[in-house]
C-alpha cells in the first residue's frame, strides 16, 4: 500500500515541478516583453520631443524670414517717393541749363557782332561757367538717380527671392537636381534619416524619390529638418525594402523646375519700367530693360537725397581781364570752334 502512495506521491512532485518550471519560463518570457515595450515607448517619446523642437524651430525661422520681407518692402516703399522727388528735380535742372544755354547763345551771337565789347566777353565767360556748373550738378544728381535706382532694383530682386523661398517653404519645393543619401533606416516606425537638411535646401512636406541603382524603390515625404539632417517619412515602401546607402532625390512633383515651368506657364502681371528719356537733343532713349548706367564717380561721398544748391544763388567767378591782342593781328574769338 505504502508503495502506491509513493508512486502517486512522487507523479505529483514531478508535475508541480513541470508546472512550476512552466511559469517561470512564462514570466521571464513576460519580463523581456515588459524591457522590449519600454524600450519602445522611450524611443517614441524621443522622436515626440525631436518633432516638436524642430517644428518650433522652422516657425521661428519663417517668422523672421517674414520680418526681413515685410522690412525690404517698407525700405523699397519708402524710396519710391524719393526717386520720384530726384527725377522731378533733374527736369527743373535740365530746364535751368536750357534757359542758360539760351542765353549763352544769345551773348556770343551779340558777341559776334559787336566785335571787340569787352563787357559782353565777359558777360559770355559768367554766363558759360555758370553752364558748366549747372551741367555738373546734372550729372550729380543722374549718379545718384542711378545708384538709388539700382538700391531700389536690388531691394525688389531680394523682395522676390524671399517670397520664392517662402512659397517653396509652403509648398515643399527643392531645387531640381538635389541628390542626398540616407543615413538611417527606423523599421520599427517606418521613417528614415537623410545626409541634407537645411544647409542643402531641404523643406518641410517634399517628396523624395529613393533609389537604388538608378530605379526607384519608393518615396518618402519630408517631415522634419535640421541643419545638416532631416527625417522623412516612408510612403508606399515597407522599411524592410529600404537600406542604409540608398540615395534620394527630389520627385517631379517637389522639384524647382516643374514649378518654374507651371509659373512661366501663368500670365505674368509684372509691368517693365518705361524707357529713359533723353537729357538732351539727339540722345537715344535707352531701352526699358537696360541696365541702369554706372553713376559718375564723385570726389567724397554723396547722399544721394540730399537737397541740391539752387543754381541762381551760385555766384559766378570773376572773369580774368581779357588780354589785348597785338595790333598786327586779328583778335582772338574764345568762342571758335
Amino acid at each position: 500500500m505504502w508503495k502506491s502512495l509513493s508512486i502517486v506521491a512522487a507523479i505529483l512532485t514531478a508535475g508541480a515541478a513541470f508546472f512550476s518550471y512552466q511559469n517561470v519560463q512564462q514570466f521571464k518570457n513576460e519580463r523581456v516583453l515588459l524591457a522590449i515595450a519600454k524600450e519602445n515607448q522611450s524611443k517614441a517619446e524621443k522622436h515626440l520631443a525631436e518633432v516638436t523642437s524642430a517644428l518650433a524651430e522652422n516657425t521661428d525661422g519663417r517668422k523672421k524670414t517674414e520680418t526681413e520681407r515685410d522690412t525690404i518692402v517698407t525700405e523699397t516703399d519708402g524710396l519710391k517717393p524719393k526717386i520720384t522727388a530726384v527725377e522731378e528735380e533733374i527736369k527743373e535742372r535740365e530746364s535751368e541749363r536750357d534757359t542758360v544755354t539760351a542765353r549763352w547763345t544769345e551773348v556770343k551771337k551779340q558777341v559776334d557782332e559787336a566785335g571787340g565789347i569787352e563787357q559782353l566777353k565777359s558777360q559770355l565767360i559768367s554766363l558759360t561757367s555758370q553752364r558748366g556748373t549747372l551741367e555738373s550738378e546734372v550729372a550729380g544728381v543722374k549718379g545718384r538717380t542711378n545708384a538709388a535706382t539700382a538700391r531700389f532694383t536690388s531691394l525688389e530682386q531680394q523682395i522676390a527671392d524671399l517670397r520664392r523661398k517662402e512659397t517653396w517653404q509652403a509648398r515643399g519645393i527643392i531645387e531640381e537636381g538635389f541628390r542626398a543619401s540616407i543615413v538611417q533606416v527606423d523599421r520599427d516606425y517606418g521613417f528614415i534619416t537623410l545626409s541634407a537638411g537645411n544647409n542643402r535646401g531641404v523643406v518641410s512636406g517634399a517628396t523624395l524619390d529613393i533609389k537604388r541603382g538608378g530605379s526607384v524603390v519608393g518615396q518618402a515625404k519630408v517631415t522634419n529638418v535640421e541643419q545638416s539632417y532631416s527625417i522623412a517619412d516612408l510612403v508606399g515602401v515597407s522599411a524592410a525594402d529600404i537600406q542604409v546607402g540608398d540615395s534620394v532625390s527630389v520627385s517631379a512633383a517637389s522639384s524647382s523646375r516643374t514649378w518654374t515651368q507651371s509659373e512661366q506657364a501663368a500670365p505674368s502681371t509684372t509691368a517693365k519700367p518705361a524707357a529713359t528719356t533723353p537729357s538732351t537733343p539727339g540722345e537715344t532713349p535707352a531701352p526699358a530693360d537696360a541696365a541702369p548706367a554706372a553713376p559718375a564717380a564723385p570726389s567724397e561721398p554723396v547722399d544721394p537725397f540730399a537737397p541740391v544748391e539752387n543754381p541762381a544763388t551760385v555766384t559766378p567767378a570773376e572773369p580774368a581781364p581779357a588780354t589785348p591782342a597785338p595790333p598786327a593781328e586779328a583778335p582772338a574769338d574764345p568762342f571758335a570752334n
